[in-house]
């Protein structure tokens, strides 16, 4: 089968390992899939992808891979966004007819309901949502003329498509919520929690990079360090309650609020408790250094570190965020905090960490619990969802 899909992103996140992910599944089941690229996206340097990037079918029966792109999408700036927008439903018509597309897959957010210019000879169109959630956080009247315009097209695009697929009920009813669609259009399908392992080496060895006494407690989270995620949270509430002891925060990722988080650490006098790693293509390695994951992002569809983190039975405390962040954590009021300013709700969680030895034990066996729900065969799944 002909597969046309799209991606826009730039970012290489969860919503690229998904897409990457899904992808990868539909070629090993003998389907050809052409991606359309839009502005800048790093798909090209992931290995796993070069092996079918000559688009052609290979001894074993696996599909193939095929890129598209854009001139302007290699240059960047709101003058190749603004391009992008007029190209993109002119162009998923042509490379659905040149392709003979037999199904549009729009995946990882809004720009990907633009395939549903390209339905023509009754090509079904399906769509994976795992990437709206910033538009989710700003009244319409906040959003620029770019994001207006994105908007719009979404908005119409979204009218089109055969069968929806949300992974968490949160993101679907607020989808729902700001385009009037109907619920029952999409399917849920929650993040899986992958195999992982906690490894004694990784912890010695990661402390050890980053000056960290094996005994010391390590608060700890991964992702992209942005306001939408807001790791700077935290940072006030560690230091009220930790300042002076063996504990340590160390964050995994980059984003604009890097230089905010070092500022606050030094005016808090921490500065040698907060440390920071940056990107990292072994990130996943840092859940055998953490004692204790805090997530403080103010929306999120179906967060990976919730699942992965659950799924290795990792403590964890979680903001009241909006999305399916509450949801996937099953509501749990022991792992929930709220997230307002002062951070008094995550202080006196600490405290009662720093207080009581046990209480680490109490929740990890709650996340471990959590995680059960997340064990299943997800490929097989999404196969369903695309494919029968």
């Amino acid at each position: 089968m002909n597969i046309l899909t799209t991606y826009s992103g730039i970012r290489m996140g969860g919503s690229f390992k998904r897409f990457k992910r899904i992808c990868r599944l539909l070629i090993e089941r003998g389907n050809d899939v052409t991606i359309l690229f839009g502005e800048r996206s790093r798909i090209e340097d992931e290995p796993e992808f070069r092996e079918y990037f000559s688009g052609n079918k290979d001894e074993d029966g696996k599909g193939s891979l095929r890129v598209v792109r854009p001139w302007f999408a290699l240059s960047g700036g709101k003058l190749a966004i603004l391009l992008y927008y007029l190209w993109m439903p002119f162009a998923s018509k042509i490379y659905a007819r040149k392709y003979s597309a037999q199904k549009l897959l729009g995946i990882d957010g809004i720009f990907c309901f633009l395939l549903s210019f390209a339905i023509n000879n009754d090509r079904p169109l399906y769509h994976v949502v795992h990437g709206n959630a910033e538009f989710f956080l700003y009244s319409k009247n906040a959003l620029g003329i770019s994001r207006r315009i994105y908007m719009w097209l979404d908005r119409r695009g979204n009218r089109w498509f055969k069968k929806g697929l949300c992974n968490s009920k949160g993101s679907r009813q607020a989808l729902c919520d700001m385009y009037g669609i109907d619920p029952s259009r999409f399917e849920i399908l929650y993040n899986e929690a992958p195999d992982l392992r906690v490894s004694e080496s990784d912890r010695k060895a990661i402390r050890a990079e980053f000056g960290i006494p094996d005994d010391a407690l390590v608060v700890g989270y991964t992702g992209t360090l942005i306001k939408r995620k807001d790791p700077l949270y935290m940072i006030a509430p560690f230091a009220r309650t930790f300042a002076g002891k063996n504990a340590y925060v160390l964050l995994v990722g980059e984003g604009d609020q890097r230089a905010e988080i070092e500022a606050k650490a030094r005016e808090l006098g921490i500065s040698d408790k907060v440390k920071l790693a940056g990107w990292r293509a072994d990130g996943i390695r840092f859940y055998s250094v953490f004692d204790l994951y805090i997530f403080c992002s103010h929306y999120d569809d179906n967060p990976n570190s919730l699942t992965e983190t659950t799924g290795i039975g990792l403590p964890l405390l979680v903001g009241r965020g909006k999305g399916g962040i509450q949801e996937i954590v099953d509501f749990r009021e022991e792992l929930l905090f709220s997230l307002a300013d002062d951070g008094a709700e995550l202080t006196a969680k600490l405290a009662e960490i720093a207080e009581d030895a046990g209480r680490l034990e109490t929740l990890r066996d709650i996340s471990r619990e959590i995680g059960s729900r997340y064990k299943f065969d997800w490929d097989s799944e999404m196969a369903k969802f695309i494919l029968e």
